[in-house]
């Protein structure tokens, strides 16, 4: 008899499992940061880019990064918004400046101040560091048009939504814009995940940096296509994977003229999750 039960009772299980659609189920997307929780992650990055001048290739180049981030929640504020410390470090290779036939490696820092909304939503941004050469401006025009923003209340998978931003430039103004779907609810790497996927696409000004003698000025058109395992009840993002393909526009300064030239970028990127703890 309680074979027979274990059975029954199996059976209901297996066909309860059947009739329930997991499209039923729903998930509150929502950031939980705590007052000195600490988050340390690993981006790798890869890619390639070429400089195109006059319809002839001019240079081809690998770029392979391994970075080290790490986010501090420093305070809360107004307990909503969270102030979060972001510092990232990475090694670069370059020639070296007093041989240029000669390779010099160089760790490379960056970091930022964000208020972050518990919907993803940057509400300030600070560039603290900045490595020479960098734009401050490039970095915000990402935040503002690539991070996130979540839907608010319980969503269904399948559920989508666009976020749209419009771009001012000099001489016109242009949309950018990125679909997010909710694919499905997983158990991904010890954490309870949305699988969220997106597209989209991007324009960020590339603005010339003062120091820098050519004035190197342009626009960067990106097709952006990722997936994010986003832990819904730790609130937190546990591993993003992404791909950025660049047409950029480009114009310097040459022998006193501006010269133009375009750069074409692939690159793939993976933000994962390294541990979660508690600053003592």
């Amino acid at each position: 008899m309680k074979k027979t039960t274990a059975i029954l009772l199996l059976s209901c299980a297996v066909l309860l499992a059947g009739s329930c659609s997991e499209g039923n189920r729903h998930v509150d997307l929502r950031f939980k940061y705590a007052p000195d929780m600490l988050l340390k992650y690993e981006q790798i990055s890869k890619g390639s880019v070429r400089v195109i001048k006059a319809d002839t290739l001019y240079s081809e180049e690998a770029t392979n990064y391994h970075a080290s981030v790490t986010q501090e929640v420093t305070r809360l504020l107004n307990d909503t918004t969270a102030e979060v410390r972001e510092i990232g470090t990475w090694e670069s290779t370059r020639p070296s400046e007093e041989d240029s036939t000669e390779m010099v490696t160089e760790e490379r820092r960056v970091e930022t101040l964000l208020h972050i909304l518990p919907n993803g939503k940057i509400a300030d941004f600070e560039v603290v560091d900045l490595p020479r050469r960098y734009r401050a401006s490039y970095v915000k025009s990402y935040f503002e048009q690539g991070m996130p923003v979540f839907p608010s209340g319980e969503r269904p998978i399948g559920y989508s939504w666009t976020q749209t931003t419009k771009v001012v430039l000099p001489e016109e103004s242009m949309e950018a814009s990125t679909t997010y779907e909710i694919k499905s609810l997983v158990r991904y790497a010890g954490y309870d995940c949305a699988v969220i996927e997106y597209q989209g696409n991007l324009v960020i000004p590339v603005d010339p940096i003062p120091d820098d003698s050519t004035r190197r000025q342009g626009l960067d058109r990106v097709i952006i296509k990722g997936i994010m395992y986003f832990g819904y009840k730790d609130g937190l993002i546990i591993e993003q994977r992404e791909s950025w393909n660049v047409d950029g526009e480009r114009r310097r300064l040459e022998e006193g003229e501006f010269v133009n030239f375009r750069v074409e970028i692939a690159y793939t990127q993976t933000y994962r999750l390294l541990s979660k703890e508690t600053k003592s």
